[in-house]
């Protein structure tokens, strides 16, 4: 098989996996908005059900007296946070700080491709990662109402890293297996979005913040360092530059927007 022929048919192959990676990722995206849509609806319905009035002053009010709010919220390894200002009863102003940070170890995928004569190639992906991500951001809320529902805009600067990626390709039994560990961190971006939310905050000064927001990321550069690289044929150094940068641009797209939930308790004072 000549090498051309063969960077050709990996190439198409490989394009073929990535689609159905990415429909994989498309649908647990979906299903991962509807519980975060539901769960936000619980919430907001069961704030609204909490008698406003029931207290001697409203919501609007309590923001009025009240003019430092600090939220907080983690779980697992992700956090938000946010320091706000009430401007007046109307308006308040913010950072908010934000965070992750997952671990993946020998996760497998390998798909098998095949043709009426037999098998003809493996394609792997082995990952050992460590991703962490990180946000600052601006906000500013508007109350419409003397209850707690508001409509927020916010922009921010997110770093986006991903350590220890192993990739692994065998084609036809004339071209051994070779692998590529790299790690891959992604230029600072900016974002923008708007949302709304709801907030209560009780006459002890405790409150609790939810909220919702789409919004759309800024394009990035991928900053790629080959941390080992094994091969024994000389063309398969091509194959791995190829899908690694293939794979690096798919994943700066589907980072670009997204919808951002929020949930957490605090103080004001």
């Amino acid at each position: 098989m000549s090498e051309k022929k063969c960077l050709d048919m990996t190439w198409i192959y490989y394009i073929l996996i990535q689609k159905d990676l990415n429909i994989r990722k498309i649908a647990r995206w979906l299903f991962m908005l509807k519980v975060k849509t539901f769960f936000l609806i619980v919430v907001l319905y069961s704030l609204s059900s909490v008698p406003i009035y029931s207290q001697d002053k409203n919501q609007s009010q309590i923001r009025a007296e009240k003019k430092v709010q600090i939220g907080l919220m983690a779980f697992n390894r992700n956090f938000f946070s946010f320091f706000a200002f009430n401007l007046n009863s109307k308006f308040s102003a913010g950072v908010s700080l934000s965070g992750s940070r997952s671990k993946k170890h020998f996760d497998v995928n390998s798909t098998v491709i095949t043709n009426p004569i037999g098998t003809i190639g493996i394609f792997q992906k082995i990952e050992n990662k460590d991703t962490t991500f990180g946000r600052a951001g601006l906000f500013l809320r508007w109350y419409p109402f003397e209850n707690g529902f508001f409509i927020s805009m916010s922009t921010g600067i997110s770093k986006y890293s991903k350590r220890s990626e192993k990739l692994s390709y065998t084609f036809d039994n004339s071209i051994p297996m070779t692998y590529l560990k790299y790690t891959n961190n992604l230029s600072n971006r900016v974002d923008a979005g708007l949302g709304l939310g709801y907030q209560h905050i009780f006459s002890s000064g405790f409150f609790i913040d939810a909220g919702l927001e789409p919004f759309i990321m800024s394009k990035t550069k991928s900053n790629i360092y080959i941390t080992d690289l094994y091969s024994s044929s000389s063309i398969n150094p091509l194959v791995n530059y190829y899908t690694t940068k293939t794979s690096l641009r798919r994943e700066f797209q589907d980072s670009s927007r997204g919808i951002n939930f929020h949930f957490n308790v605090g103080i004001a004072f």
